[in-house]
């Protein structure tokens, strides 16, 4: 069982995102487009087996973006994962703006021909049925890794879970059950704002370093945010999450002003110069312990998922 999300995308140049999400939701499907209002599809003979006839539309519409010059990545990403990796039961979420809505998939890829099931405005081409949870997801409620993958642009894409984590998640909301995460294993499912929280509160309590709140997402790209101790030396930190890698040779120079804490949720800082005592790693193992120890001063929207 996979988790995929998905850009809420075809038509918008005719109809607003909102329009496009409800009209999803009503319908119960997801879609992509490239659709059949050049009439293409008239060339194929609609009673031939639908998985091949599917198979086959892909297949023309790639040689004929070849043909006219069309960069093709952006087709063959979406419509390979669309028409031939996405199964039916997999898990997907859908966005609009700041709601979110948990679906299944349930039904094999479909493609709208001649426009008959959606009305050509939509440019839905290819798509598949979906059972949608009759509930709205605020950002708070999602899991991390979800809502970091909408930063990328990309129509559809995988979400790929840890220890079936988001999978138990989903499954649990559609069967109204009440899912916890272990506590070792946070660093997989919080969202980037709920990590840099909990690097702020271990900073804080840990180090004994107080956060200038004005820093916070700093115009400078190095640190996420600036710290000082009782004595008025600077501090500062920068977080990543994913599978996202720090190297410590980019904070060389900021860590002449200052000592700088480098952590990342893969535990992946490379060149760790220990000569350099101005740069240090926060080990993932190290927050983990602060957590359990510290669990019950964790804003709700994080300690709600491990009591």
């Amino acid at each position: 069982m996979n988790i995929w999300r998905i850009n809420c995308k075809p038509g918008e140049q005719i109809l607003t995102q909102k329009d496009q999400f409800n009209f999803w939701l009503e319908k119960r499907f997801i879609g992509i487009g490239w659709s059949s209002a050049e009439g293409f599809d008239k060339v194929f003979i609609k009673n031939s087996n639908s998985k091949n006839q599917v198979q086959d539309v892909k297949d023309y519409i790639f040689q004929m973006h070849k043909k006219k010059g069309w960069k093709t990545q952006s087709f063959s990403t979406a419509s390979n994962i669309f028409v031939d990796r996405m199964k039916i039961e997999d898990f997907v979420w859908v966005r609009c703006g700041n709601t979110y809505k948990l679906g299944k998939i349930v039904s094999e890829c479909l493609y709208n021909f001649s426009s008959e099931i959606f009305d050509g405005d939509h440019q839905i081409g290819f798509y598949r049925k979906v059972e949608y949870l009759d509930r709205d997801f605020s950002e708070s409620e999602v899991p991390g890794k979800i809502v970091a993958s909408y930063r990328t642009r990309s129509t559809v894409q995988i979400v790929y879970d840890y220890k079936d984590m988001i999978a138990t998640y989903c499954e649990a909301c559609f069967t109204e059950k009440n899912i916890k995460i272990s506590i070792n294993n946070w660093n997989y499912f919080l969202h980037s704002d709920d990590i840099e929280e909990i690097i702020g509160l271990y900073l804080q309590i840990d180090k004994k370093l107080y956060i200038y709140t004005s820093t916070n997402k700093s115009s400078t790209a190095e640190i996420e945010f600036e710290l000082v101790d009782i004595n008025g030396n600077h501090f500062g930190v920068q977080v990543k999450s994913g599978e996202t890698s720090l190297d410590a040779k980019n904070f060389e120079e900021i860590s002449k002003r200052m000592k700088v804490y480098l952590f990342a949720t893969n535990n992946d800082v490379k060149n760790i110069n220990t000569n350099n005592i101005n740069i240090e790693k926060i080990e993932v193992s190290d927050v983990t312990d602060f957590l359990k120890k510290y669990l019950n001063i964790l804003p709700g929207r994080i300690k709600c998922w491990f009591v």
